[in-house]
């Protein structure tokens, strides 16, 4: 399964205002293509989501890949500013910014909203089994 997820499979939050709390992140990167040439695109972390476009205009958007598949991202090269998101075991993602001090920005902005929403649904499913025990104890 590929990491990004093509115009028609799109979730709601993809597109969706970021939640209160959130630093906005957006801007031109290069992606790394899989026949290994670089293509410019704009990007866009939207929630649990990393958009990316054909242009800043953001009139068209290509692909949207959910954060919660990012198993880890890191610097592999800071004078070329060139950044990776590993996203299953063998799909691993290429990516160029301008410099080591912004793809540090993605990386920690990718890795802080993963866990930011891991959270918050560990917390929902821990909610979850609090509303369900209580029910389940009334009935007792």
């Amino acid at each position: 399964m590929a990491a990004f997820t093509k115009r028609s499979g799109f979730e709601e939050g993809a597109l969706e205002e970021d939640v209160e709390g959130l630093k906005p992140l957006a801007g031109l990167l290069k992606k790394k293509s899989r026949r290994g040439f670089w293509q410019k695109r704009y990007f866009q972390l939207a929630n649990n989501y990393m958009n990316y476009y054909d242009s800043d205009k953001k009139k068209k958007l290509l692909a949207s890949l959910c954060l919660a598949e990012v198993l880890d991202a890191e610097l592999v090269d800071p004078h070329e500013g060139i950044f990776t998101v590993l996203c299953a075991p063998h799909e691993v993602m290429t990516f160029k910014a301008a410099d080591a001090d912004e793809a540090a920005a993605w990386i920690e902005n990718v890795i802080h909203r993963r866990n930011f929403f891991e959270d918050m649904e560990d917390s929902d499913d821990s909610d979850r089994s609090r509303k369900k025990k209580k029910k389940d104890k009334k009935k007792d």
